[in-house]
């Protein structure tokens, strides 16, 4: 039985969680860019608290817009997966889940 095994890659290291976030991030908010976060709090040290506020404001945006291209993304994994399922196993896509992708992602 002969098993094809493939992993998205990134160079030369797969592709990890915090490469997704922050591929995804990185066009909305780069200052909360996994690399980033850890240095935020020398980073705005002598902000006001009314900059504070805004920024939070801004990161909460941030996070609802990465929110919403995150499940743009698992949805168009979610149809591709499902077309392979119903390539492997005729009759298993469930139905409304197995059209619509294209192959290629969305423009976020």
């Amino acid at each position: 039985m002969a098993i094809h095994t493939q992993t998205a890659k990134r160079g030369d290291r797969q592709w990890t969680m915090v490469d997704l976030y922050d591929l995804l991030m990185g066009e909305i908010e780069p200052d909360l860019m996994s690399a980033v976060i850890p240095k935020l709090a020398k980073l705005y040290a002598g902000e006001t608290p009314g900059e504070a506020r805004a920024r939070a404001e801004r990161y909460a945006r941030a996070f609802a817009t990465f929110d919403e291209r995150l499940e743009t993304v698992l949805t168009f994994w979610r149809k591709g997966l499902r077309r392979m399922q119903a390539q492997a196993v005729p009759g298993t896509a469930r139905s409304g889940e197995e059209g619509g992708a294209s192959g290629q992602l969305p423009a976020l």
